[in-house]
């Protein structure tokens, strides 16, 4: 005899329990996510529970630049503002070489007074990197396990060489403040490990409010963009507050087609952004896995200019785009809209990889 229907949250399927002590079905799964109780089939529940439940460890290198101060540097105030669990954080320092021009590296780097000044950076950095270290471990929320390194050599290098001898998910570093011009020239460590990371790279800057973060995700449906979004939400992001997820829709030449085809009725345009619509929407309903106040738009116009408009008017923490690979090439061609975004964005940024 069936005693009780339920419904699973996330694809609507229903299940009966037979049993007068439990309102769930056999195989199904209860979590209490935010402070509400959702209920999951065995096939959602496969995907969402390791995570969210056993809450597999993540490994985390987070490059800091500073080596003094009483403040924690944002590229860990942020990367914790996301309150993912069971972090284990590897924070390196890394003193680059003295560059004098008009004299070889080695020459430069082989004064008594370079060397003196590196030792005193390396025990200073040290220093801060410890009590950071205690800090987090003390407060006992997300953080488990901190380990801390100096390094001589290229900053850039040597934090993606560092990450990829570890198992590493993430690396996090405050973006750069170099102007424009300067970085198009120079570079910087942010672009270039954003461009040469085979992990998800966090790009951090100060945050304008307190809180739980307000976050803002493009998508283009691409299979790798949706591998990207499933291991956000395998990640199991505790501190975000609102999710808007986004598409952005050109129609300029469907339209124009269609006008020249005399198409009747509903246009090739319109059939394709319901099309988007619905996936949009697909990917709205899973991401309230780890936020329910999640939210889905499509966006006429550029990727650009649509992910600045919606972090601008949901006043974002984070923006959140999918890389196009890790493979060398990939990595190189980044995509304007990504690379664009991560340098240039007025929030902290978020380029997830899959592995």
């Amino acid at each position: 005899m069936l005693t009780s229907l339920a419904t699973c949250h996330h694809c609507g399927v229903t299940g009966h329990s037979k049993s007068v002590r439990s309102s769930t079905p056999a195989g199904w799964w209860v979590q209490n996510l935010n402070g509400r109780k959702q209920v999951l089939c065995p096939q959602c529940a496969e995907i969402s529970v390791p995570f969210v439940h056993r809450s597999k460890q993540m490994n985390v290198i987070v490059g800091i630049a500073e080596t003094s101060g009483t403040e924690s540097p944002e590229a860990l105030n942020v990367l914790t503002d996301f309150s993912s669990p069971r972090l284990k954080l590897e924070v390196l320092h890394v003193i680059a070489p003295l560059v004098v021009t008009g004299f070889p590296t080695e020459v430069v780097t082989a004064a008594e007074a370079v060397l003196w000044n590196s030792e005193n950076e390396s025990s200073s950095a040290l220093s801060y990197m410890e009590t950071l270290s205690n800090n987090l471990l003390a407060a006992g929320d997300t953080v488990n396990q901190v380990g801390v390194h100096v390094l001589d050599g290229a900053p850039a290098y040597e934090l993606v060489h560092f990450a990829d001898t570890k198992a590493t998910n993430l690396i996090s570093v405050c973006a750069s403040n170099n102007t424009k011009f300067e970085t198009l020239l120079t570079g910087s460590v942010a672009r270039n490990i954003t461009n040469n990371a085979r992990q998800s790279v966090l790009l951090a800057r100060p945050r304008k409010t307190s809180g739980k973060l307000r976050v803002v995700i493009g998508t283009d449906h691409s299979v790798y963009a949706n591998k990207c979004i499933e291991q956000l939400i395998g990640w199991s992001p505790r501190g975000i507050d609102s999710i808007d997820v986004v598409t952005a829709f050109d129609d300029t030449l469907l339209r124009s087609r269609a006008a020249d085809t005399g198409v009747a009725g509903i246009s090739a345009a319109d059939a394709v952004r319901d099309a988007i619509s619905e996936r949009t929407n697909a990917i709205a309903k899973r991401l309230k896995l780890i936020s329910p106040k999640t939210h889905a738009s499509v966006v006429v116009g550029s990727a650009l200019d649509a992910l600045r408009q919606v972090a601008q008017e949901t006043n974002a923490d984070v923006i959140v785009i999918c890389a196009k690979g890790h493979s060398m090439i990939e990595r190189l061609t980044l995509g304007s809209t990504s690379l664009s975004l991560a340098m240039d964005a007025p929030c902290s940024v978020l380029v997830l990889r899959h592995p």
